[in-house]
């Protein structure tokens, strides 16, 4: 127990045991920022996928009525049938896309855990942002670089190391033999009565002292070298975690560069599909103005399958925006970015005191 270090060594793992509180303390808030705008995406995308499932439905209801008009000239029962059907379909994936918007808003109040927003009301949540289709010049150098430095868990890793050589250390000092310096006076009175006795303390008339030094040297000090290869194995496991978890980092980061990357690309490839959709409707409805006489099958096949596509398409593109805007937010938290990102600032000192 002789130094700096060593005496001040709890003191050491009590300041490291509380920075690392506060790193998993950030580590969690931003958990809780990625979840909130996985949420507030998939929001959007439900808005988007109820309204084109509701315009689907009244394409397929006006053409039902179209071949209903038509019943007493070309189309048969069961063309007319065939068509209700389209539309019951139809009303179904209203109803599910007006469930998932619910269950949507449902689970972003969740998260968010707002005094104004009750999860046991009925009040939905209206997003106003829009999401980005801009894509983001990264290099991977820096990207690792920065998560190095500011992820929550590679700053507790550190601490844990920094940790693991101070218990070493104080491991090894306690192998070392024990000297203590021993040193007491007295000062005695003596009179016949005590309160004389007392009185004859202050002039210093009897003093006893005793100076002493006291040696210990276990044989074979076995319990203290156990120690020691104890906590020299601790520390070369946590010098072994330290370099896992930057694996693990870096392993994150380019994941997360490369799925935000992959979910860019898919915004081009979706839009140009829907382009070519909403091409593909725009002809066989000018060839439906300009023809004299179109049969129930055409309606059926060639107009009815092109609106399918057409939608299914929209929501595609609308699914890949969505997906970007979420692989950007774990790509930030991946780096560690993401608070600095939202401007949140978490003084842990302060969130203690209240």
């Amino acid at each position: 127990n002789f130094g700096t270090r060593v005496n001040r060594a709890q003191i050491v793992l009590a300041e490291n045991t509380n920075a690392r509180d506060g790193l998993r303390l950030k580590a969690q808030l931003t958990d809780v920022v990625v979840a909130a705008e996985h949420a507030y995406w998939n929001l959007v995308y439900a808005r988007l996928q109820l309204a084109v499932r509701q315009r689907m439905l009244t394409d397929t209801q006006t053409l039902h009525d179209d071949l209903r008009a038509r019943a007493d000239l070309d189309t048969s029962p069961l063309q007319i049938a065939q068509a209700a059907s389209f539309v019951a379909q139809r009303r179904g994936e209203v109803i599910h896309a007006q469930r998932a918007l619910h269950d949507a808003s449902d689970r972003l109040k969740h998260v968010l855990n707002a005094p104004d927003l009750s999860l046991a009301g009925e009040k939905m949540v209206i997003p106003v942002d829009h999401p980005t289709e801009q894509a983001e010049d990264i290099a991977l150098r820096r990207a690792i670089v920065t998560a190095l430095r500011q992820r929550p868990e590679m700053g507790q890793a550190r601490i844990d190391l920094e940790s693991a050589w101070v218990r070493m250390d104080v491991a090894d000092n306690l192998r070392l033999p024990q000297l203590d310096l021993r040193a007491q006076l007295a000062y005695y009175g003596m009179d016949e009565h005590i309160g004389d006795s007392y009185g004859d303390v202050p002039e210093g008339e009897y003093i006893d002292w005793l100076i002493g030094l006291r040696f210990e040297q276990p044989i074979g000090n076995r319990a203290a070298e156990a120690a020691f290869r104890q906590q020299r194995l601790a520390r070369h496991v946590q010098t072994l975690t330290y370099r896992r978890t930057a694996h693990d980092v870096v392993l994150s980061v380019k994941q997360s560069l490369r799925a935000m990357q992959s979910a860019h690309s898919l915004i081009s490839v979706n839009r140009d599909a829907r382009r070519a959709a909403a091409d593909n409707l725009r002809a066989i409805e000018e060839r439906e103005q300009s023809a004299s006489r179109l049969t129930p099958v055409f309606l059926l096949d060639m107009k009815l399958a092109a609106q399918q596509r057409l939608g299914e398409a929209e929501l595609s593109e609308g699914r890949a925006i969505a997906d970007y805007n979420i692989a950007r937010a774990h790509y930030r938290q991946a780096t560690g970015e993401l608070l600095q990102h939202h401007e949140l600032d978490l003084d842990v000192d302060e969130q203690i005191n209240h």
